[in-house]
């Protein structure tokens, strides 16, 4: 069997399929190392939709839509997740004897012989 005319262009949309004599979603998904169970379930329904038995097609197309809507959200989350966790810059080191702004002003002195707690 001859190569497709444009696999060598677009060599990521072309898999071989050498040796399978058929391919369910799952192949298709395994063999484009589809890994988010997200994508995976939005593809598995714009595959076949309305020929599941249980849908017709433009809920099966709704619900691919509804979840990559909420992939798209989850990858914000994990973005303002990841900028909460950041480390900050490094600072000017305080001067000795000065205390760094960050910790407030210091706790007011007790009389000698006097115990906080």
């Amino acid at each position: 069997m001859r190569e497709p005319k444009f696999a060598s262009k677009y060599p990521h949309y072309y898999r071989s399929v050498h040796g399978l004599t058929h391919v369910d979603v799952y192949r298709v998904l395994q063999l484009f190392e589809v890994t988010d169970p997200n994508i995976a379930h939005a593809v598995k329904k714009l595959l076949a939709p309305g020929n599941r038995g249980a849908k017709d097609r433009s809920k099966d197309i709704r619900e691919a839509i509804v979840t990559l809507e909420r992939w798209e959200e989850m990858q914000e989350e994990m973005q303002e997740e990841a900028a909460i966790h950041r480390p900050k810059p490094f600072a000017e080191p305080t001067p000795i004897g000065e205390r760094h702004p960050d910790l407030g002003p210091p706790e007011p002195e007790l009389p000698l012989g006097r115990h906080r707690g």
